[in-house]
């Protein structure tokens, strides 16, 4: 049997009630905290999730409370290079939304935050995965749809 994996969401928006119905049909998944200082979006994010589940309006009261084993981060794009600062302390397992971040000056400053970061750190393109994309990056290494042009 293999271990229950607890995620922090941070960012209840659309991206990321879309991680949290793709953790919901993960076996040994679960969501275990959420973090948005919206109360909108917190409270749309209620619905898909366990009466047990944790929320948070402060992103210091999810890390201190040290309850997941990984975090998503699904908040606006400009504002990951701060959540990243505070996140990556916690030596959790990590997924970003894309992009990482939106200066160059940022990306610099992650490589020097995670330069010897020992969890995994993934930059999310989940779409990939989905059945038509899948499907369609499979034609093109099998050279049924033609030479990619952009």
């Amino acid at each position: 049997m293999s271990k229950m994996i607890k995620y922090g969401i941070i960012g209840a928006g659309v991206m990321g009630q879309e991680h949290i119905q793709n953790i919901n049909i993960i076996e040994n998944a679960e969501v275990v905290a959420i973090c948005d200082p919206n109360e909108n979006s917190r409270n749309q994010a209620k619905s898909l999730l366990k009466e047990s589940t944790k929320f948070y309006n402060d992103l210091n009261e999810l890390i201190n409370n040290n309850i997941a084993d990984a975090y998503i981060i699904a908040t606006p794009n400009f504002t990951h290079i701060n959540i990243l600062e505070r996140i990556l302390k916690t030596n959790k397992h990590l997924l970003i939304e894309k992009p990482l971040c939106t200066t160059a000056q940022d990306c610099k400053k992650f490589v020097l935050l995670s330069k010897n970061y020992s969890k995994i750190i993934w930059t999310g393109m989940e779409y990939r995965y989905m059945p038509p994309v899948n499907q369609l990056i499979n034609e093109v290494h099998n050279n049924i749809i033609g030479k990619i042009k952009m």
